[in-house]
């Protein structure tokens, strides 16, 4: 028998077991093994634990959850030419199998960690840091002078989309919806508005600057979505992004009369 590990399975509803297990092995040429030191734990992953589901989308037990980790590569494979035996590593994303002692990862998919980063930052702040970057760069990009409203301001997504817009100089007029003991840290980097916890509507729109944004990172029904349509036919703002980490909807001005 080759080397064994530990791995945390879930075996059905709040029950996640700690056994041993064959350590996994290089598969591709182009793979690398990864020592685990850190895992970040996804709301995905909470799900899974206590629904084995997310929607409509089922897992099957038994099964490893988690996908971001940190850790130490100790085998690359005879292809890897940017990596190196003792190099420390993040990723996130892919199929799940991070809450153990040892992953098998393509090189492709691993990223070098900064000195004076450390693992635990690594491994929960990489999946929150490309949401952010999507939101900000892609779904609709920012510049300096810019104002949007940021529902779920306090949750971790939420407290790296505060400080990246204040760095790029953009107004951002945050909604909290629970975790008011973080207001304290969200108002140092941006205007709080802790009136707009429950639901968004048009008098949240209002306040933002013309041609503003409306973000929304949050799960479940928090924005008044006739009242935000109305906001973009009128051009009180001048696109939402409408549950976007969940859906990947977005909806523009130009759209608006168009949906019902």
């Amino acid at each position: 028998m080759g080397a064994m590990m530990k791995a945390a399975v879930l075996h059905g509803v709040n029950d996640v077991r700690v056994q041993e297990m064959p350590r996994p092995e290089l598969v591709a040429p182009d793979y690398c093994v990864v020592k685990i030191d850190a895992c970040g734990i996804c709301g995905s992953d909470v799900h899974f634990f206590r629904h084995m589901k997310i929607g409509h989308f089922v897992v099957e037990s038994p099964l490893i959850l988690g996908h971001e980790s940190a850790g130490t590569i100790v085998e690359v494979g005879a292809e890897v030419k940017s990596l190196k035996v003792g190099d420390r590593v993040a990723y996130c994303g892919g199929p799940l199998g991070s809450y153990a002692e040892a992953r098998v990862m393509p090189a492709e998919r691993l990223v070098l960690i900064p000195d004076g980063v450390s693992d635990t930052a690594a491994a929960t702040l990489m999946l929150k840091g490309l949401t952010v970057q999507y939101l900000f760069r892609q779904t609709r990009p920012l510049h300096a002078g810019d104002t949007i409203l940021f529902h779920a301001a306090a949750g971790g997504v939420g407290l790296v989309a505060c400080q990246w817009a204040r760095a790029l100089g953009v107004t951002l007029v945050a909604s909290l919806d629970g975790l008011l003991e973080r207001s304290d840290f969200v108002s140092l980097h941006n205007r709080l508005d802790a009136s707009t916890r429950g639901t968004i509507g048009m008098e949240h729109f209002r306040r933002m600057k013309p041609g503003a944004y409306f973000i929304n990172v949050a799960r479940g029904e928090i924005v008044r979505e006739a009242e935000m349509l109305e906001a973009l036919r009128n051009g009180v703002i001048a696109g939402a992004g409408l549950d976007v980490f969940a859906h990947c909807l977005l909806y523009t001005s130009d759209a608006a009369d168009d949906l019902h």
